[in-house]
């Protein structure tokens, strides 16, 4: 993720209303592994001959797939705030599996780049 993509993230966090700080901790889980799999995937892409990007809204260039990315990660946050005004278990848990999810593809990117 890139610097700008992290500030972005950084700030709809700050500015999400959850109701005690520990309700932060899945989102900011989320954005980690969302950087993770951003950094892996653009490394991977560098290093290992035949790679691609195989999800078709994350193909282009690496400024696109690093907008995107950032949008995305930045929207799911929001919406996971917004969720958890009302319903803080269920928003823990779909963090907490998004996280899960980008965390195996920071994985499986890591393993395809040779890291």
């Amino acid at each position: 993720m890139s610097g700008r993509s992290a500030a972005l993230a950084v700030v709809v966090l700050l500015t999400a209303r959850a109701a005690v700080a520990s309700d932060r901790v899945p989102l900011v889980a989320v954005i980690a592994a969302s950087a993770a799999d951003a950094i892996t995937t653009e490394r991977a892409l560098m290093t290992t001959r035949g790679a691609y990007e195989a999800n078709p809204l994350l193909q282009g260039s690496a400024w696109q797939r690093e907008g995107t990315k950032a949008i995305t990660t930045g929207a799911l946050v929001w919406g996971l705030a917004r969720v958890g005004e009302r319903h803080p278990r269920l928003a823990t848990v779909l963090a907490w599996t998004a996280t899960g999810s980008l965390a195996a593809l920071a994985a499986h990117n890591a393993h395809i780049g040779g890291r």
